[in-house]
């Protein structure tokens, strides 16, 4: 969430907005999450391609949603300083969809060699630069019985801004926690959702695969085989 300032004008703008990569997480952003919002808060949507940053956006512009979204624990601007919102802890479902929507949007799903030819060792990382989130979300994790480890205070290049900085770390290392996770929280982002149903199918899921390469192998379009 922003909101901008403006010297020569009389109104600001109160901005809540998503972003994700230009074609990866497309599908995600425009089909769940606008649909979500739609429902929710019967707002007008924008999209857009950031073509400089190689993202798709969503936007929304309202002063309305800006300040319900701060009223339930939501900070404007950089989330250095971050924490469940309390009205999440209310129910399990609210808590397992508030995780869920973590992992879409900042978790990555990859899968490691370790001791075998093909990609077969699943990883699920979720990062943040706030450390307290981290560890509250590795809590929570913990209270649904799914086995989790931090690695905080992790040092990393931003090659856009040429500038370090520093990230908190959250692991599912294993076939049995993210299968644990598949079945407690799930994911809606068709990017991670693939990867997990590759995997599933042929024990294995290539690297540097795109969403659009990865749905035909699903469809038996595409031999996960021949990426090696």
């Amino acid at each position: 969430m922003q909101i901008n300032t403006y010297e020569d004008y009389r109104t600001d703008d109160f901005i809540v907005s998503c972003a994700g990569h230009k074609k990866e997480d497309r599908p995600y952003i425009k089909e769940v999450v606008l649909n979500i919002k739609k429902y929710l808060y019967d707002v007008n949507i924008k999209t857009r391609v950031n073509v400089g940053a190689g993202t798709f956006m969503l936007e929304i512009f309202s002063k309305r949603l800006v300040k319900f979204y701060e009223k339930l624990g939501l900070p404007i601007g950089k989330k250095e300083e971050l924490s469940v919102p309390r009205a999440v802890y209310k129910d399990d479902d609210f808590l397992k969809a508030f995780l869920r929507g973590l992992a879409d949007t900042d978790g990555s799903l990859m899968f490691k060699r370790k001791y075998k030819d093909r990609h077969y060792y699943p990883v699920l990382k979720i990062s943040n630069s706030c450390r307290e989130f981290i560890l509250e979300i590795s809590k929570i994790l913990d209270d649904f019985g799914i086995s989790n480890y931090t690695h905080l205070g992790e040092s990393y290049l931003d090659r856009r801004t040429d500038k370090t900085y520093t990230k908190h770390n959250l692991y599912l290392n294993g076939s049995k926690r993210v299968k644990k996770w598949m079945e407690e929280i799930s994911f809606n982002n068709p990017k991670h959702l693939t990867k997990y149903l590759v995997w599933k199918k042929f024990e294995f899921c290539p690297p540097r695969t795109t969403l659009e390469e990865r749905i035909k192998i699903l469809e038996d379009k595409k031999d996960p085989k021949k990426y090696y």
